[in-house]
This record gives structure tokens, sequence and C-alpha cells, in this order.
């Protein structure tokens, strides 16, 4: 039970310590755009790793739910790192914020119970199950409007979606509908 609580409050202090600066619009800075486009991607690999593996009836699946963790909490803090590199009045990329905002602590929580678990298949499956869900239809293409609109806003070029878990029934695609 310590445990649980432990990851509980490290992710809402990951949360709370990543909130936007006030939603303003920060000066142009293609680097810290790209820097978190680049890091949220790497990520986003490990936890598709993780995904992919757990999925095909892991036996580390608690040591491995454990070690991508910290990777599945960072995403949030890119969220806010790219949340102010946005205008406040792109409404498709405050929705994409605002829907990872809501949607986002799914993915450490499903994690968390991986790792109570005890190895249990039939818990381990069904928290993959809910990862891959959320993340194929709602985190990874709001990500790529995310990308997008924060990449568009400092002169970078087009970004495409995050791939996710093999189990994702879409390619990446253009988030901007190319």
């Amino acid at each position: 039970m310590k445990l649980s609580t432990s990851i509980i409050l490290a992710l809402t202090s990951t949360v709370i310590s990543a909130t936007p600066h006030a939603l303003s619009r920060r000066v142009a800075d293609p680097t810290g755009v790209q820097d978190a486009i680049i890091q949220w991607l790497a990520d986003i690999a490990a936890v598709n790793n993780f995904l992919n593996i757990a999925g095909n009836i892991d036996p580390d699946a608690v040591a491995d739910a454990m070690a991508v963790l910290p990777m599945a909490m960072d995403e949030p803090v890119q969220l806010m790192n790219l949340a102010g590199d946005v205008l406040p009045t792109d409404t498709q990329a405050q929705n994409a914020i605002q829907e990872l905002m809501t949607n986002f602590p799914t993915v450490p929580m499903a994690l968390m119970t991986i790792a109570m678990s005890g190895g249990d298949q039939s818990v381990i499956q069904t928290q993959v199950n809910i990862i891959n869900d959320i993340r194929c239809e709602i985190v990874l293409p709001n990500i790529g409007m995310l990308f997008n609109a924060a990449a568009a806003e400092n002169g970078l070029g087009a970004q495409a979606t995050p791939p996710g878990p093999v189990v994702c029934p879409n390619p990446p695609t253009f988030a901007d509908g190319s």
C-alpha cells in the first residue's frame, strides 16, 4: 500500500509541477520545442516497447512496469513544455492539451496496477489493453496535434503523429490531416 501511495503522490506532484505557465505563449524557441518533441518521442518509445512486450505474456511485466513508469510520468512534463508554445487562440491545440491532461493519469495508474499485480497475467493483460486503447484512440493523435501546433508556431516543419504500440490500428499520419 505504501508503494501505491508514494507513486500517486509522485504522479500528483509531477502534474502539479507541470502546470502550464498561465497557458500564455512564451517567446519563440524552436530548439526548446524540438528538444521537448524528441524527449517526448523517447518516452513514447519506451512505453510502446513495454506494451509490445507485456502484451505477449511478459514474465517480467511487474519489474518492467516500474522501470517504464518514470517515462510515462515525464509525458505530462513534456505536455506542459509544449503547451506554452502554442497560441491560446489555437482551439485545436488547446483542445488537444485538455484531452491529454484529462487522460494522462490513466497510463501511470495502469502501470502501477501492473506493478502491484504480483504477476497475475489477467490483471496485466487488462491494464495493457486499457493503456493501448487510450493511447491509440486519444493520447497519440492529440500529441501529434500538439506537436504540429507547437512546431508551426516556432517555425518548424510538420510533425508526424507518434507511433503507438503494434496494436494501434493506424500507422502514424501527419496530425494536420496531410
